[in-house]
């Protein structure tokens, strides 16, 4: 059995982790179990989600139902987006895609779509900034 975050905080602060053991379990969730946690937690719909992230709705059902495994991080991004998440979550998600972390300085479009995430822009404005700034938005039926 997997340990949660915080449950592996206290051991380490506590010294009582010990890596040898291998009782730790990274993996207690898929995507498609935290992306579907998220949603209850914060009562949303799967419908509305897809509707705001402006992504097709037959893949992106996919996502959510486990049945694609590691989808673009382009449409975990827009998903972000559209669930209205915090850096936090998104990171956490772009993790169980299987795809890396958001970082700033990354790049001027990474930068950007950190700042809509932060400031909880949504898809629309953050593309609109995407877009003043020359930068491929984020957006539509992404591969």
């Amino acid at each position: 059995m997997g340990v949660d975050t915080e449950n592996l905080i206290k051991k380490i602060k506590s010294g009582k982790y010990n890596p040898a053991d291998n009782q730790v379990d990274f993996t207690d969730f898929t995507l498609a179990d935290y992306l579907n946690k998220i949603l209850d937690e914060k009562n949303l719909s799967r419908k509305e989600v897809i509707k705001k992230s402006l992504l097709k709705q037959v893949p992106t059902s996919h996502i959510f139902e486990g049945v694609t495994k590691e989808p673009a991080r382009e449409r975990i991004l827009a998903l972000a987006l559209a669930m209205n998440l915090d850096i936090e979550e998104t990171d956490k998600l772009l993790v169980y895609a299987n795809k890396s972390q958001l970082y700033a300085r990354r790049s001027n479009w990474e930068a950007i779509i950190f700042s809509g995430i932060v400031h909880h822009w949504g898809i629309d404005k953050t593309n609109s900034v995407l877009f003043d700034a020359g930068e491929e938005p984020l957006l539509g039926d992404i591969s």
